[in-house]
């Protein structure tokens, strides 16, 4: 019987195995992305072609030795043999790519090698002057297996007139018009179908660049002509390298076929106004948009993939950004600029997102993010409401900066559950902020946020800072809970009330790597909890010179209390203060060094005359008194005279300033 079960067991577990296959979604067998990083830090990114190959153009004199591949498969799949296992890059590789049900699909990676040993291939063609094309005319040659290049680099050769090209279909390498050429346009090119690049130095009389039926460029196509107002590619769906427009004159850029891009750049032009691929689906690299003064519409509504960067600077005229579909952007960052719209509303994952100095940027949707891989930064941006940003998870610093329209940060940060480091500068809104519960949470810094009421952090941090401005007033001190260790440094700066205040701390505060403290208009500064202080200093500074030069502030004195009941272990003690009475440390052994001083413009403490309540202290290296003006009893450090411990003592301007002699001879006041 017990045998029957065991056999029956084994068949159930069979059969519910063999539903669960039946079950499992069969999935994709695609290599989606694929990149190569060599030894100095270049990422270089791979173009899909047709027939499942993706291209990658990297320099003959880069070292490809220890090239290190990313790549991104479809879910549930394999990818054989594993890339990062391939040693030798300078051959092509081919991969097989199986989805969960075995189905396999191949890939070949290839990478093409330019340099000085392609600067001219065999079959080069150079027309520098009109017999020059005559002569090539008489060959009957329609595809160039090398360069073609119009117009000789420098000099006063020169040719006109290529209308006669109109034979020829394709480039191998590089087509490259010289600023010899005296041409206004190209169009005895028009019926080239490929090339290799484009490239378009500086001619004066150039003004058109015409390429009717050229459809795809295998690296990069380069404008560098000023006189260059037109560009026309009616028919180009893949440029796999840069298309860089920067300094030319062109009014319109439409490329209506456009379905794969390499990367743009266009900078530094007044002419711009329209930039339109409605057909753009993969760009592979970055596009930067810089200093466009006239550039209004930006149109790229089917683009779903940006494998770099998204940068957009200093464009004056552009006021709103859709792009409907676009799912994945390493980085998106916008600068000194007039956008009031922008739309992303399908990006699922971002690596950093920077927008710096957009007041008019109202509305932000980015409803699908939920993770941001490295930093989210809003500086300067006109929203009143961050609801549209479905950001969960940011896996860098999360920095809202000078967000002046924004009232309430609280449900933001709400549903932020995980970030490394949160920094909220000049927010002018009142309230809770709660980060209690955000996971990896290790910095805060809080600057210049001076109603906010209530800060509530997860029970260990690496460093915390709160911290305003120099005179400013606060309406109410913030109260900080739930911390209860700080492994670096927390800073407490310049915090000065309005009203004064009796006691101010941070009750839940256990343990400290290092504690700064800046404040004025508090009687007690304490912290009740306060064990250990473990790596740095417990340190102490009345802004004295803004004080003493604003005679209207002057009564906005420091704490005369430093209360630190259960404080056992401090490295250093280093205060200054012209009116502290009392430094309670009962429970205070071991120091490495204590200082106390009064330094300029007030040169003088009167009122603490000794350090009693140190009556615990066993060991100190180094204690530092000046300026005590009434400071006459050293009894505190009996037992670090007695055990040796005690190594140096600097004191002076106080009313008793013995030596470690006196000390060890027992003259503790001036008495003995």
């Amino acid at each position: 019987m017990k045998k029957f079960t065991i056999l029956f067991s084994l068949f159930l577990s069979l059969l519910l195995i063999s539903c669960d296959e039946l079950n499992t979604p069969t999935g994709d067998n695609r290599l989606l992305a694929f990149s190569l990083t060599t030894g100095d830090g270049t990422e270089y990114v791979a173009t899909i072609s047709e027939g499942d190959v993706l291209e990658l153009t990297i320099p003959r004199s880069v070292d490809l030795s220890g090239a290190k591949p990313t790549y991104r498969i479809s879910q549930n799949a394999q990818i054989l043999p594993l890339p990062e296992r391939v040693e030798d890059w300078s051959k092509d590789q081919v991969f097989a790519v199986k989805n969960s049900n075995t189905s396999s699909r191949s890939y070949l990676i290839h990478i093409h090698r330019p340099g000085e040993s392609d600067a001219a291939p065999t079959g080069s063609v150079y027309l520098y002057t009109d017999e020059d094309l005559a002569n090539f005319l008489k060959t009957g040659t329609t595809d160039i297996m090398g360069n073609l290049v119009i117009g000789a680099p420098t000099g006063t050769d020169s040719i006109s007139d290529i209308s006669a090209l109109t034979r020829v279909t394709s480039v191998a390498y590089n087509i490259i018009v010289n600023p010899t050429y005296k041409g206004k346009d190209l169009q005895g090119l028009r019926n080239i179908r490929s090339a290799g690049a484009v490239l378009i130095n500086d001619c004066k009389y150039l003004e058109e660049v015409q390429l009717k039926s050229l459809e795809i460029v295998h690296q990069d196509f380069t404008v560098k002509s000023k006189s260059v107002s037109r560009l026309d590619l009616p028919k180009v769906t893949t440029i796999q390298g840069r298309l860089d427009a920067s300094d030319s004159a062109i009014r319109s850029l439409v490329l209506p076929g456009l379905e794969v891009l390499g990367g743009l750049t266009y900078t530094r032009s007044e002419d711009i106004g329209n930039i339109s691929m409605p057909k753009l689906r993969t760009v592979n690299g970055d596009i930067d948009l810089s200093n466009l003064k006239g550039l209004h519409a930006l149109l790229m509504p089917s683009v779903e993939q940006i494998s770099g960067k998204l940068s957009l600077s200093s464009l004056a005229a552009l006021k709103s950004l859709n792009l409907p579909h676009l799912t994945t952007l390493r980085s998106l960052e916008i600068g000194w600029a007039n956008l009031t719209d922008l739309a992303l509303p399908e990006a699922k994952t971002i690596g950093n997102i920077k927008i710096n100095s957009a007041p008019e940027l109202a509305h932000i949707n980015l409803s699908a993010l939920t993770e941001v891989q490295g930093d989210l930064e809003l500086t300067s941006v006109g929203a009143s409401s961050l609801n549209q940003i479905g950001v969960k998870k940011v896996g860098g610093r999360l920095s809202l900066d000078k967000l002046t329209s924004l009232s309430d940060v609280s449900p933001f940060l709400a549903q932020v559950k995980e970030a490394k480091e949160i920094e909220i500068v000049h927010f002018q809104g009142d309230g809770s902020i709660d980060l209690s519960k955000t996971k990896s949470l290790a910095v805060f810094k809080l600057d210049n946020c001076p109603n906010v009421e209530t800060l509530i952090l997860p029970e260990e941090m690496e460093k915390v800072s709160v911290s305003v401005d120099v005179g400013l007033m606060l309406p109410h001190l913030l109260e900080i809970k739930g911390v209860k260790k700080v492994t670096e440094q927390l800073s407490l700066s310049r915090l000065c009330p309005e009203k004064k205040t009796e006691v101010y701390g941070i009750e839940s505060l256990e343990e400290v790597g290092s504690l700064s403290l800046t404040c004025a208009n508090i009687t007690r500064l304490y912290f009740p909890n306060l064990k250990r202080v473990t790596s740095g200093s417990l340190y102490f500074l009345y802004i004295t010179n803004y004080y003493v030069e604003n005679s209207d502030k002057a009564h906005l004195l420091p704490p005369s209390t430093l209360d630190f009941p259960l404080l056992e272990e401090v490295k250093n003690i280093d205060f200054n203060s012209h009116i502290i009475e009392k430094l309670n440390m009962p429970k205070l052994k071991k120091a490495d060094k204590i200082s106390l001083a009064c330094n300029w413009p007030v040169q003088r403490n009167d009122d603490l005359k000794n350090l009693s309540p140190l009556t615990a202290l066993e060991e100190v290296r180094e204690v530092q008194l000046q300026n005590m003006k009434a400071f006459d009893d050293y009894s505190f450090l009996k037992k670090a005279v007695e055990n040796g411990s005690l190594q140096k003592l600097n004191v002076g301007g106080n009313k008793y300033n013995p030596s470690i002699a006196d000390l060890k001879a027992g003259r503790f006041t001036p008495s003995n």
